[in-house]
């Protein structure tokens, strides 16, 4: 988020990553009661529950494949997503890439940075059909905004505040008022 008199003029997107095809629910405690009554735990992420991961195995390219297999509504998707055959990684592939000018803190000074995740499930579509007064699909995105420092070619992020949990990164920006 960055330009005018005040840093909040715009807000654009600088980076996309692939995304990664899970294989258990944790079924923890992080984002306040987890009820695991009725519920399928480890197969499917139940109501309240979070599933925290360590960012070295969110980064892991053999389990990150194309978020363009993925219905974002649904959450269906093929079983060969993130199929890796037929190519070699890099140190880079399938990872966050932003140019550096967009980092870079002389270029946007006062610029605010924000990460951004969505969990999307296929149970949760399935149970949201038989349960429609009790579903709020659109909760499974959470933000933390992070200060970058360094450059010109390597940076640092260091996060600043929690993480906010069931709200996209965009509701912090007064422009969304506007709409």
């Amino acid at each position: 988020m960055s330009g005018g008199a005040n840093n909040n003029e715009r807000f654009e997107q600088i980076g996309q990553s692939w995304v990664k095809h899970t294989f258990l629910a944790l079924e923890d405690t992080v984002c306040g009661t987890c009820n695991t009554s009725g519920c399928q735990t480890g197969t499917h992420l139940c109501p309240g529950c979070s599933d925290p991961y360590v960012a070295g195995l969110n980064g892991d390219q053999d389990q990150i494949g194309s978020r363009a297999w993925i219905n974002p509504f649904t959450g269906s998707f093929p079983s060969n997503a993130n199929d890796h055959s037929g190519h070699v990684h890099n140190g880079v592939s399938h990872r966050i890439l932003v140019e550096t000018s967009d980092l870079d803190t002389t270029q946007n000074p006062g610029a605010t940075y924000f990460g951004e995740a969505a969990y999307i499930s296929p149970h949760e579509y399935t149970w949201c059909q038989a349960h429609p007064g009790q579903c709020n699909m659109f909760n499974n995105v959470s933000h933390r905004q992070f200060s970058v420092s360094g450059g010109p070619t390597s940076f640092n992020f260091s996060p600043v505040g929690n993480t906010v949990r069931m709200q996209p990164a965009i509701t912090v920006w007064a422009g969304t008022a506007q709409q």
